[in-house]
């Protein structure tokens, strides 16, 4: 399975990901999976749209005389950024909130980064409503908390519920096909 993942990986996202950074990616979500029960592909498709696959993927609101704007990109320095407020979303699966910046700084290793990922997924998962939900609905419903909180929840947001599951089936033809050669 793992190298059918990085095959796939790397045939479908070559701007992103070299031989080497494929397999740490798949490597973690394949960890993190048997942790957590997620499946690996899912993972990979949340780390795809969350960061384009980036462990130094890092949002933040920087605020200026006391007005906030929330801040998107790639942070590799070692300190936050200027003026940014300690509600991070980082690492490749942009996990955060309200964590310290040494937590933050810990997500830039995958194993770690996938594990916090997958493991916020499954509390939403188990949050309610979404509990209540059958299998499928339960993991739209755990996407979108994962995303964009209760607010996501409650007004059915579907625009990253929906990135994601496009991107777990583009990843899944992909390992299909090369569980086929």
């Amino acid at each position: 399975m793992l190298d059918m993942l990085v095959a796939a990986l790397l045939s479908l996202f070559p701007t992103y990901l070299d031989n080497v950074e494929a397999f740490d990616n798949v490597d973690a979500a394949i960890s993190a999976a048997e942790a957590t029960g997620i499946d690996a592909d899912l993972l990979l498709a949340m780390a795809y749209v969350e960061s384009r696959f980036s462990p130094y993927s890092l949002s933040r609101l920087e605020c200026k005389n006391k007005v906030c704007k929330r801040v998107t990109g790639t942070w590799t320095g070692d300190e936050p950024p200027k003026g940014a407020h300690p509600t991070w979303y980082c690492g490749a699966l942009q996990t955060g909130g309200s964590i310290s910046w040494d937590e933050c700084m810990s997500m830039r290793d995958l194993e770690t980064g996938y594990l916090a990922g997958a493991k916020h997924l499954v509390e939403w998962r188990n949050a309610a409503p979404c509990w209540k939900l059958r299998e499928n609905d339960r993991m739209v419903c755990a996407l979108r908390g994962y995303n964009g909180g209760w607010a996501a929840i409650k007004n059915g947001a579907k625009g990253y519920a929906n990135a994601v599951l496009y991107r777990r089936q583009v990843i899944k033809k992909a390992v299909a096909n090369y569980s086929n050669t």
